[in-house]
């Protein structure tokens, strides 16, 4: 049964890359994407290449369905101000539609809110209309939407503000 009590910290790199490689690949293919024209999409990750991001600090959650890894997320702390970045969020083509990206993401805003970050950044693909709608029904707000030479889509920056934790309300350290 899907539910968010699924969802566990992960470490284990080549499970995930499974993943990633899989639930991107539809984006890419969708958007027409390669390796050679974006080497650094989710879609054509190694494990060796998300072991270095684990090394800078990517915190990887997973969502099991008993021992099969269906989905993951992972949350960074940037440095600036409480702000932490959600991302690698992927559920598999074939389980999508079974709110696992949103236990995910919810998920992610605890673990935030737990590290005391109070603002959750995302970047997505901006011609990708349909997540961008996704992620603005999960309370993310346009920010803005940036354009790199290196890429062929622009990419559009959405953040949502942390409310504190309950005891950090209260005074609570």
């Amino acid at each position: 049964m899907d539910s968010p009590e699924n969802i566990r910290h992960t470490v284990n790199t080549r499970k995930i890359v499974q993943v990633l490689n899989a639930s991107f690949g539809t984006v890419a293919e969708e958007f027409k994407f390669s390796a050679e024209k974006v080497p650094l999409f989710p879609a054509y990750a190694t494990a060796e290449s998300l072991d270095a991001k684990i090394l800078q600090g990517l915190m990887m959650y997973g969502y099991y369905e008993k021992d099969k890894l269906l989905g993951c997320v992972g949350i960074r702390n940037t440095g600036e101000d409480r702000l932490f970045i959600i991302e690698y969020l992927a559920v598999l083509p074939e389980c999508r539609h079974r709110n696992i990206g949103r236990y995910l993401v919810e998920h992610a805003l605890e673990e935030i809110c737990r590290y005391k970050g109070t603002v959750a950044l995302i970047e997505t693909v901006y011609e990708n209309a349909r997540l961008r709608k996704w992620f603005a029904a999960l309370g993310f707000r346009e920010r803005r939407v940036d354009t790199y030479p290196n890429l062929p889509f622009r990419v559009c920056i959405m953040t949502k503000n942390i409310p504190p934790a309950e005891e950090e309300r209260r005074g609570v350290p």
